[in-house]
């Protein structure tokens, strides 16, 4: 079984957009488990001063179809489930093409 990793530094929306990536491994790519990470400081706009928002976008993102597990990314070191280093990373700092460019690249 190989890892990938997706770290994803956008804003929680545009996150839970990318977990189409957890269905398309899926399906192309059987034998992979997709972990998700995010930036710890990330706040919600709608709940900036919950304490607990960290942890509501970890199950989130946790329920999500495929999703292996969620992590953060702390210090730009990775904090999480993910016991080893993942086999590949996929690294999103914005939507620069549609998103069904990774269907391409998964394959």
């Amino acid at each position: 079984m190989k890892n990938l990793l997706v770290i994803n530094l956008q804003s929680f929306g545009d996150i839970l957009l990318s977990t189409h990536i957890a269905t398309l491994a899926k399906k192309y790519i059987p034998e992979w488990k997709v972990h998700f990470a995010f930036r710890k400081e990330l706040t919600l706009t709608t709940a900036e001063q919950d304490i607990n928002a960290t942890q509501d976008m970890i199950n989130i993102l946790s329920i999500q179809n495929n999703v292996a597990s969620v992590g953060l990314i702390d210090n730009g070191m990775y904090v999480g489930p993910l016991e080893k280093q993942p086999d590949e990373i996929i690294l999103i700092q914005g939507w620069s093409s549609e998103l069904g460019i990774l269907k391409s690249q998964l394959k």
